[in-house]
């Protein structure tokens, strides 16, 4: 499900069978980023207390020769039903970031709502929100693909 807002604003939802504590637990590990946040090439780094807030993951995000290292710091964290972050990726964007995991009887709904408040993304959001909507579609199913393979393998 997608929900569109004003703006550079954009909501994706999925619904897993997994309980909320098994996607809370990839979200706390700061170094499972870059496998499911599309265009995060690696995590150079994350402050000990991740994801208390106030913490922060250094990344690099982009494409060759454009790489950028940025960071992404927590502005809200409530284990294990919400993490919230401003992430950096200057100068295209400045994000707000929402994820909020809730139960269902099958397993848990998991809501991503990104908002782009700065940068040059901000230029053509018609064409902003559609990359963002490709892009957070396509890194909540690898989130939750890596909440099921750890799941799995009991970690």
């Amino acid at each position: 499900m997608t929900r569109r807002r004003p703006g550079c604003a954009v909501e994706v939802a999925a619904v897993t069978a997994l309980p909320a504590q098994a996607v809370w637990d990839v979200l706390a590990d700061a170094h499972s980023f870059a496998t499911w946040v599309v265009g995060t090439k690696q995590i150079r780094g994350a402050t000990a207390d991740w994801p208390c807030v106030g913490s922060a993951l250094y990344h690099r995000w982009g494409p060759v020769p454009f790489r950028v290292r940025d960071r992404s710091v927590v502005t809200a964290s409530v284990a294990p039903s919400r993490l919230e972050l401003e992430a950096g990726a200057r100068p295209v964007a400045l994000v707000r970031i929402r994820i909020v995991l809730t139960a269902v009887p099958d397993g848990t709904r998991v809501v991503l709502d990104e908002n782009i408040v700065r940068g040059l993304a901000l230029v053509a959001p018609p064409l902003t929100r559609r990359v963002q909507r490709w892009r957070n579609r396509r890194g909540l199913q690898q989130l939750l693909r890596l909440a099921q393979t750890r799941s799995e393998q009991g970690r």
